[in-house]
């Protein structure tokens, strides 16, 4: 008996500490640090035609130190910038002489393709990006999945998230022939496990690195959206995807995406919070079991079945047709459900066809990332649960008023 009860006191002192320790694991996790060790001088020319480049380059003022040009002749000829960004500007003749002599050890250039830059490429050629300077938009609305193309590219393992999460991009530039030294780090995914027209090109130019994203990121004021690719720049790996790359081409490590400060994940004070949750109902649901437990110990008069049929016969209750056992239940059961599932299945069809995908939760990764929180805390709610869901459906089953 006294073994028994230190087996049950050690299993109880064991639940006290689980969620103790599930906080202490939740928080010694990657906790985002308060500031950058180093910081980046971003240049960025086109501000006004990609406001959701500005917006995500101005979340992190310790890392990234923005400042927005008029020209390209001006950014790139200002000693302080690390990297240069080009958000759909025209480069003219003049501007790649300024361009090649930027491009040095420790600096980078990004070139956030547009339509001002597809209809006007010069440039690309020159920069050894592209063997011909003939550029072409896609068509409206091209769904264009993107393809991860390698794993091992410096710029891929700088910003260390996984593609195929993005959303299709809706319109993009259609990049002729690449050269020599320029290769496809993203591309369009054929669907037959091939990548089809190129979205994220990485050139080498002389020691430095010249990365060109096709999916336009720009506005336009007469569309019924104004920002192109809306859904780009709603993923929650956008504005990540423009800080690790402003890192890297500066010649700096971006932090990992669960680092950032500014990642929509759980940070310390999140952290801290959900521990404190779970240890509260941790706590919580153990003590309520041990209170259960002592008060049943103190009524046994609950009756088994068989006091409960003898006390029948005495009493000479009768039970109903519906009690008796038979195939009736089961039965009435099914048709039951099967009656309210066809009043059910049109408004649900609306719900999941057309309300629910489009308002409710119009990224599928929403639903992945809730699924994965649900199995991260499976095991814990099996361990609150403490048998109590088998016990009731147990119990009532059996002692049940009808």
């Amino acid at each position: 008996m006294a073994k028994s009860q230190a087996a049950m006191g050690m299993m109880f002192a064991a639940l006290l500490l689980f969620p103790f320790a599930i906080a202490g694991i939740v928080i010694a996790g990657p906790l985002a640090p308060a500031q950058a060790s180093a910081s980046v001088n971003v240049a960025l020319v086109g501000a006004d035609n990609t406001p959701s480049v500005v917006t995500a380059l101005g979340l992190d003022t310790q890392s990234i130190i923005l400042t927005t040009y008029p020209t390209i002749a001006a950014a790139a000829t200002d000693p302080e910038t690390h990297t240069l960004i080009i958000a759909d500007v025209s480069m003219g003749p003049s501007d790649i002489p300024l361009l090649a002599a930027f491009l040095s050890p420790g600096k980078g250039l990004m070139i956030l393709v547009g339509p001002h830059m597809t209809s006007n490429s010069t440039g690309f050629q020159e920069l050894g990006i592209t063997e011909t300077n003939n550029l072409l938009p896609s068509k409206d609305n091209a769904g264009v999945v993107t393809r991860m193309m390698t794993t091992v590219d410096p710029a891929i393992v700088a910003m260390n998230f996984d593609w195929s999460s993005a959303p299709p991009a809706e319109k993009i530039t259609i990049l002729p022939a690449m050269s020599g030294n320029s290769h496809a780090l993203l591309a369009n995914d054929t669907g037959f496990g091939t990548g089809g027209a190129p979205l994220l090109v990485r050139t080498t130019y002389n020691t430095s690195s010249i990365l060109v994203y096709t999916p336009w990121l720009t506005v336009n004021a007469s569309a019924e959206n104004p920002q192109t690719n809306y859904e780009l720049v709603l993923w929650p790996y956008f504005n990540y995807f423009l800080y690790s790359v402003s890192m890297y081409l500066g010649g700096q490590s971006p932090y990992t995406y669960a680092e950032w400060t500014y990642s929509p994940v759980p940070h310390f004070e999140q952290q801290l919070i959900i521990g404190l949750i779970v240890a509260v109902v941790g706590v919580s649901t153990v003590a309520s079991y041990r209170r259960m437990k002592r008060r049943s110990a103190e009524h046994p008069e609950v009756l088994t079945e068989m006091e409960r049929a003898e006390l029948l016969v005495k009493t000479g209750e009768k039970i109903s047709d519906w009690e008796e056992i038979g195939m009736h239940r089961q039965l009435g059961g099914f048709l039951i459900q099967l009656f309210v599932t066809l009043l059910l299945v049109i408004p649900r069809t609306v719900l999941a066809v057309m309300i629910y995908p489009r308002y409710i939760m119009p990224f599928p990764q929403a639903a992945g990332w809730f699924s994965f929180s649900v199995n991260l805390f499976l095991g814990l709610w099996t361990l609150f649960d403490l048998g109590t869901a088998v016990a009731l459906a147990r119990y009532f089953a059996e002692y049940r008023v009808s």
